[in-house]
C-alpha cells in the first residue's frame, strides 16, 4: 500500500494510504474515476484511519510520502 499527501482545492491536506504500486498507477485511477477510495491517516493508533471518497477533480496536488508517514510536509504548490 502506498502513502501519499494529499492537497485538496480548498487548501485541505490529508496524507492517505492507496493499493497502488506508484504514482502512474494513481494518475491513470484519477484519470479514469471521477471519485478516488482512500484511506486516511490521522493518528497513530490503530482507530485513527477511516476510508474517505474524494472527488478526483477536487484534487490539487498529491506527493509520495514513506510507507511509514504519519504526518504531511509543509511542502506548498508554486503558483
Amino acid at each position: 500500500m502506498a502513502r501519499f499527501e494529499v492537497l485538496l482545492s480548498n487548501s485541505e491536506k490529508i496524507v492517505v494510504d492507496h493499493p497502488i504500486s506508484g504514482m502512474a498507477e494513481l494518475a491513470s485511477e484519477l484519470a479514469g474515476k471521477p471519485f478516488l477510495t482512500l484511506t486516511e491517516i490521522t493518528g497513530a493508533s490503530a482507530g485513527a484511519v477511516r476510508e474517505i471518497i474524494v472527488a478526483s477533480n477536487q484534487i490539487a496536488l498529491i506527493r509520495p510520502l514513506g510507507d511509514l508517514s504519519t504526518q504531511g510536509s509543509n511542502f506548498r504548490p508554486k503558483r
